[in-house]
C-alpha cells in the first residue's frame, strides 16, 4: 500500500491526472483501516501484530512512506484532519527517528517536512504544464503541484493560500520570499 500510494502521488505530480490522486486517497484509506491501530502503524493486519517502524534499511521504511504520502494527500486535498493525524503519529515516533538518526534518513526528512511545512502551486493544468520548468527552478523540497480550474497560479500552505498572480515569476517570487531564499 504504501509503495503504490507513493507511486499514485508521483504519477499525479507528472500528469495532473486526478485519477491518480483519487486512487491514492483510496489506497492511502484502506492502508490506514487495515494497518493503523491505536496510533501505531502495523506490517500486518494479521495476529501476528509487527509495529512498523522507521529505519531504512534495504529500502525506504513502508511507515515513512504512507506518512509522507498521506502528508502529500492532505497538502492536495485540503485535509487538515488527515495532516494533524499524520503530524501526531509522526511526532509519537520523533524519539525513535531521532535515537539513531544514520538509521532513519526517511523519517528526518519526514520531521522536517512538518516543520518545514509543504507549498502547494495551484493551476489550470495548462499552465502547469507551460510552467513545468519555471516550477523545477524552486529548489524547496516539499513544493507539490495541483492542477484546479484557476486560471491564476496561486501558492499556498496547508493554512492557507499567501500568493496569487498571473504570472508564475511573481509567485516563484512570493514562494522564495516565503522560504527563505
Amino acid at each position: 500500500y504504501a509503495f503504490l500510494t507513493d507511486t499514485l502521488l508521483y504519477a499525479y505530480g507528472n500528469t495532473l491526472d486526478k485519477n491518480y490522486l483519487e486512487l491514492a486517497k483510496k489506497f492511502s484509506q484502506k492502508a490506514q483501516k487495515k494497518f493503523f491501530k491505536k496510533g501505531k502503524w502495523y506490517l500486518s493486519n494479521q495476529s501476528l501484530a509487527i509495529e512498523g517502524n522507521f529505519i531504512d534499511k534495504y529500502y525506504k521504511s513502508a511507515v515513512s512512506m504512507i506518512l509522507s504520502s498521506n502528508l502529500s494527500i492532505a497538502s492536495l486535498s485540503y485535509d487538515r484532519k488527515l495532516y494533524n493525524q499524520t503530524k501526531k503519529t509522526l511526532l509519537n515516533y520523533k524519539d525513535q527517528i531521532l535515537s539513531n538518526i544514520p538509521a532513519h534518513p526517511s523519517g528526518i526528512k519526514l520531521l522536517l517536512r512538518v516543520q518545514k511545512g509543504d507549498i502547494v502551486v495551484k493551476s489550470k493544468k495548462r499552465n502547469l504544464v507551460k510552467s513545468k520548468q519555471q516550477i523545477k527552478t524552486i529548489l524547496y523540497p516539499f513544493l507539490l503541484i495541483k492542477g484546479e480550474n484557476q486560471d491564476a497560479y496561486l501558492a499556498c500552505d496547508i493554512d492557507s493560500c499567501f500568493g496569487y498572480d498571473t504570472n508564475f515569476e511573481k509567485v516563484k517570487e512570493i514562494i522564495l520570499k516565503k522560504v527563505k531564499f
